[in-house]
């Protein structure tokens, strides 16, 4: 589910969901969203996969997993 689908579920009014929207757009200027994004594609493309249009830039990544927690599996 995007962003924009759970606004509108949430938004009691109209203002709310344009307020949920800019709420949103604020943190993704704070996350970097657009740089992670990149970051992420460019990893899964050198891993031989490709990016959903529905990854979730905020979990971490396969490629983030420190090797001695994959070690422990």
């Amino acid at each position: 589910m995007q962003d924009t689908d759970l606004n509108e579920i949430l938004a009691r009014t109209e203002a709310e969901f344009e307020f949920f929207q800019r709420m949103d757009a604020e943190r993704y200027e704070r996350e970097d969203k657009e740089e992670r994004l990149a970051i992420l594609e460019k990893q899964l493309e050198l891993a031989g996969e490709k990016m959903s249009k529905y990854v979730n830039y905020r979990l971490m990544a396969d490629y983030e997993v420190p090797q001695w927690v994959k070690d422990s599996i």
